[in-house]
């Protein structure tokens, strides 16, 4: 939802509620009737962590990339290709196992544990990019944001938007309350309360993968040799997002209106 624009700048409103800045040539406006004909039309996302739209099936020239959760317009499909369109009408070809049936997916997930898990473990490498949302680079939360949308739900945008959502684990005596795909948040206690500036997933056994320089595996247990004591140092709270109902933090892709 486009809210302002200012010279080059527009501010907008994204799915997930969260509000900001970018730049005017970045988006595609739609009107309401345009965005009911793409709503209802037929789409793929993508489900590999990055891939490429191509020109032709020969893949010779580029015609956009893609990321992980990336929606595209389906046209026609033709042996191992896809042809798509953008929302500012360019069109190309993607390889078809890089994608699926848009309503297959949103309709078939299922949200296990050890789906996010699986599918955080990918991320393995990836460089911190502030600010980023998008399996190319990424920050902490938008992290987290990628991981679960992935699995059909939707977060809040920030670590610390995110640390308001979900059901409180007790994590003041010990960690074993904790299940995997929970989530820790991280930083400091000041005179106004916590002050939550990280977030990780845990994985089990003591165990959470998180973007920080770059996606990587840390461990509560000053035993491992990748323990973190400074992350141990700075861990404030646990928050269960999966099983929370009726929760505007989390919501299920299969539920939100512009879905």
């Amino acid at each position: 939802m486009i809210l302002k624009r200012q010279n080059s700048w527009i501010l907008v409103q994204t799915p997930d509620r969260y509000i900001s800045w970018t730049e005017a040539t970045s988006v595609v406006p739609m009107g309401k009737n345009e965005f009911t004909v793409w709503k209802q039309s037929e789409k793929i996302i993508c489900i590999e962590n990055s891939g490429w739209v191509y020109e032709g099936a020969d893949e010779l020239t580029v015609v956009g990339d893609l990321v992980s959760g990336a929606i595209l317009k389906k046209i026609r499909e033709s042996g191992n290709y896809i042809t798509v369109s953008f929302p500012d009408g360019r069109e190309g070809v993607v390889r078809k196992n890089d994608v699926k049936d848009y309503l297959l997916w949103r309709n078939d997930i299922i949200v296990p544990c050890e789906n996010l898990i699986l599918t955080a473990r990918t991320f393995l490498g990836l460089p911190y990019l502030w600010g980023g949302t998008s399996s190319k680079a990424i920050d902490c939360s938008g992290f987290m944001q990628c991981v679960f949308f992935r699995n059909g739900l939707i977060l809040s945008r920030d670590a610390s938007l995110q640390a308001r959502h979900g059901a409180v684990i007790d994590i003041s005596h010990d960690y074993s309350a904790l299940n995997c795909g929970d989530l820790l948040f991280f930083g400091s206690n000041n005179e106004t309360g916590a002050h939550v500036t990280h977030v990780a997933l845990y994985i089990g056994k003591m165990e959470f993968i998180h973007a920080s320089s770059r996606v990587m595996i840390n461990s509560l247990d000053s035993t491992k040799s990748n323990y973190s004591g400074f992350r141990k140092k700075s861990l404030l709270s646990a928050k269960r997002m999966l099983g929370t109902e009726n929760d505007p933090g989390i919501v299920p892709v299969s539920k939100h209106e512009w879905y």
